[in-house]
């Protein structure tokens, strides 16, 4: 058994696993750390509604930032 991400299985602290509701497919629980870091993102960032954004990399996270930026565009701030 080898440790790692890419690994079948792996041992981590117990600390840092959180239980998740039986309502949330794994698929969906698959995208909680993308969601983590595009919320990090834009606390991070703090953004007005007037400011131009350029995102680098279109992948899932900088898919949902888009979409984070143009809701909080419409919104006001």
């Amino acid at each position: 058994m080898r440790d790692g991400g890419f690994a079948e299985y792996c041992l981590v602290p117990e600390k840092q696993c959180y239980p998740l509701p039986d309502e949330i497919d794994d698929v969906l629980a698959t995208q909680v750390e993308t969601l983590a870091t595009v919320v990090n993102g834009m606390n991070t960032l703090l953004m007005l509604p007037y400011d131009y954004v350029l995102i680098l990399g279109f992948g899932p996270i900088g898919y949902l930032f888009a979409q984070f930026c143009e809701k909080y565009r419409r919104q006001g701030g």
